[in-house]
């Protein structure tokens, strides 16, 4: 026999009532019985499956309610998580990195020597200038101390408190800091910045003080001398008569004296730059070598250990409270325990400094290039005054060659014009220095000061209950998975033929709550009633060369509505013109009788008694063609009484009365009343119920009918939920209804949309 193949509730319905029916040969009935024929050796379930993405849609929707249930969880307490956590605020100053700029004018080449000093340096530079921990606990320490415990927590600065980045492509600095207060933040990062520039300024101004100190006290000195000189000239002149000297001998004394005043500017140059050299040697040695980088902050041991106790005694007084009352000594003990962690708590830190990184001070690295470049100028300062020094001391020798009394006169003119060049020269450099000194401005400008922000940094609200959510979605789909495999119930019609081996004559849907269970009451259109249509039209093909009097329907368990599927099955079995007897064989827990609305004290054990005959048992149902069989009084011994010769006898009788019995039979599992009807029943119907069926029942009533050689015709899926198949019947079943509602209206109606489709 060949291995049938799946057929889908659709396939068969579309397969039985549009392909034509009358004209078949005999191997195409065959070969349609072949395919509804069961497999002898059922496949077990799978202990795995692989689930894609078809299937957990379809998982989602029938475990909404927990998906649903899951995701309120999460949700809920990321809510309480968020609401729980303390707000952050962020506050971000920027500042403008350029070179130092002075008020120069006609700058001489000292003063250009001092500003080389303090030209501005790379923004990379200024960052790391600002993020060294000495400018930043500067600036934290100039916050209220108050301040600082409150918004902090901590005496030193915190390492997530501050960042400081370069802007891409410019020459501006983020200063953002962070605190439980935007008005902390706000201070914090104006204090940085002010911190920033004030030490900038400082260093800046430190060389042009010292060169002003150094001229004003040459100045000082050069003022006397040329006083000095001015006497003596002035005394010689009176001795010696002398009104007018000769013009060569007077441009011959300037000349010398410009050249000394040349070689004294030199020498003034190389004491400025001995003094800034000493300045710059001065911060380097105050400045640190190495600083530290970085601070990895971490929880504090001992403020875990008193948390993790307070939680521990937190815990104990909970379980007391079960048995004993606030006032009981148990519980103020345990009070007492709890204050006097709760008093530790408050004296110990909860973060520490687990580890810092040090690192090269950028600002050592950029005093040792100043100093460099100065002790550059100062030995090209000092080369220039030996090269004057020798010019001078040439000319001097020519003087020599001089008249005694015109060599006495050049000598005081020189003297003279020397110091009076030179007190000008150092007037002018001093009142520059002055200028320069006060003009100083650091190394860039605030462009935006920080200001208080409303809205919390952290938690970020949105980005968070986002999270929260995704991790809801996927939390919610991996519990309905596991749910799922921990379910061994069957939710589907795939599920139930791969577990019996055979296939799905009909899928009966599911009726809401409160609708009518017979075909005789429910609406002709309906999909509920055209269901039962195609498990007739099945059943009638599938053994179309075999003659199917004796019909029973079982189930693995109760509560599965085979009952009501026998009923309904009786019902449109004589819609088909059909004299039908429905016979209630469940001698455990009868039903038929509620359902058909009948008295069950005379029936089907009766006539087997002899207590009452065949014509006084039966009784005619509210539906035409079909008769009913109540099961009569219950016996101790069920399956003796089906097994009796009595029992074959009476079905025979009514196989050979009506034209198809429907014989409801109990459960098949732990029951062994199916066996012994199996083997009177032409056929056999297995019932399997939506969310009801346990798939190991499912296997266990396989087995068992297999063992018995019972005739499987086929499986019947009750309350199948259309809405949640894969191939999409709920479409199809209302697709159909609106149609034929349509075909039912007035002709008027049709007429009117049949031209409205036309417009």
């Amino acid at each position: 026999m060949p291995s049938p193949r799946s057929v889908s509730f659709t396939d068969r319905y579309f397969e039985l009532h549009f392909l034509p029916i009358k004209g078949l040969n005999m191997l195409q009935h065959e070969q349609r019985a072949s395919e509804f024929s069961p497999i002898v050796n059922p496949p077990a379930l799978p202990d795995e499956e692989t689930i894609n993405l078809q299937e957990l849609f379809f998982i989602i929707r029938r475990r909404r309610w927990i998906v649903l249930g899951v995701i309120v969880l999460v949700m809920a307490l990321g809510v309480v998580m968020i609401g729980l956590q303390r707000k952050v605020y962020q506050s971000t100053a920027r500042i403008l990195v350029t070179s130092n700029t002075t008020a120069r004018g006609n700058e001489v080449p000292m003063i250009a020597n001092l500003n080389a000093l303090t030209q501005g340096r790379s923004v990379d530079t200024q960052v790391e200038i600002l993020s060294t921990r000495d400018v930043l606990d500067e600036a934290f320490n100039r916050l209220p101390a108050a301040d600082r415990l409150n918004y902090f927590h901590s005496e030193t600065l915190p390492e997530w408190a501050v960042s400081v980045e370069a802007r891409r492509n410019t020459d501006i600095i983020e200063i953002t800091a962070r605190a439980h207060s935007p008005e902390a933040a706000a201070k914090l990062a104006n204090a940085i910045a002010d911190t920033y520039f004030a030490r900038d300024l400082a260093m800046s101004r430190q060389a042009t003080l010292e060169a002003r100190k150094y001229v004003e006290k040459s100045l000082n000195l050069m003022q006397q001398r040329l006083e000095e000189a001015n006497r003596n000239l002035s005394d010689f002149k009176t001795r010696q008569g002398l009104i007018a000297p000769d013009v060569q001998l007077i441009a011959f004394a300037q000349g010398l004296a410009r050249m000394q005043a040349t070689l004294d500017d030199a020498a003034v140059r190389v004491g400025s730059d001995k003094q800034s050299l000493a300045a710059l040697k001065q911060q380097l040695a105050k400045a640190d070598v190495v600083i530290d980088a970085s601070t990895n902050v971490t929880i504090n041991p001992r403020f875990a250990a008193i948390q993790s106790a307070l939680d521990e005694l937190n815990r104990q007084r909970a379980a007391l409270l079960q048995e004993y009352t606030l006032d009981s000594s148990q519980v103020k003990a345990v009070d007492g325990q709890i204050a006097e962690q709760q008093q530790l708590l408050t004296g110990v830190t909860e973060t520490i400094i687990a580890s810092t990184t040090r690192t090269r001070n950028p600002l050592y690295q950029d005093l040792i290039k100043q100093y460099a470049a100065a002790l550059a100028q100062c030995a090209a300062d000092e080369a220039q005054v030996r090269i004057l020094t020798s010019e001078r001391d040439r000319e001097q020798a020519r003087a020599v060659a001089l008249p005694e009394r015109e060599r006495l006169l050049t000598e005081l003119l020189h003297r003279t014009e020397l110091y009076k060049e030179t007190f000008n020269m150092l007037t002018q450099k001093y009142h520059t220095l002055l200028i320069s000194e006060q003009a100083i401005l650091p190394n860039g400008s605030v462009i935006s000061k920080a200001r208080p922000d409303a809205q919390p940094f952290l938690p970020n609200t949105r980005r968070d209950l986002a999270l929260y959510l995704l991790v809801s979605l996927l939390l919610a789909a991996g519990v309905a998975a596991i749910v799922e495999r921990l379910d061994v119930r069957i939710h589907d019609q795939e599920t139930a033929e791969r577990i019996a081996g055979t296939v799905t004559l009909a899928g009966i849907p599911e009726q809401p709550a409160n609708a009518p269970l017979l075909l005789s009451e429910v609406d002709r259109n309906s999909a509920f009633l055209e269901s039962f249509r195609v498990l007739r039209n099945n059943i009638s093909f599938v053994d179309i060369d075999r003659s199917l009097r004796l019909l029973a329907i079982t189930s693995t368990g109760p509560g599965e509505g085979k009952t009501t599927i026998a009923a309904n099955l009786a019902q449109v079995m004589a819609m088909d013109g059909k004299r039908v007897l429905v016979v209630d064989c469940d001698l455990h827990r009868p039903n038929m009788h509620t359902l058909m609305k009948r008295p069950r004290e005379v029936g089907f054990t009766s006539v087997l008694t002899g207590a009452n005959t065949l014509e006084q048992a039966i009784v005619n149902s509210d539906f035409p063609g079909v008769d009913f069989l109540p099961s009569g009084p219950l016996p101790p011994n069920p399956s003796e009484i089906l097994n009796s010769q009595q029992s074959c006898q009476l079905f025979q009788r009514l196989a050979a009365d009506y034209d198809l019995v429907v014989i409801d039979c109990p459960p098949c599992v732990k029951l062994s009343d199916i066996q012994v009807l199996s083997t009177i029943a032409d056929r056999l119907l297995l019932l399997v119920a939506v969310g009801h069926t346990l798939a190991p029942g499912l296997q266990l009533a396989v087995r068992s009918l297999k063992q018995a050689n019972a005739p499987l015709l086929g499986l019947i899926v009750n309350r199948l939920k259309l809405d949640q198949q894969r191939y999409g019947c709920q479409y199809y079943y209302t697709a159909y209804e609106d149609e034929t509602t349509a075909s039912t209206q007035p002709a008027r109606r049709i007429s009117s949309r049949r031209k409205r489709e036309r417009v």
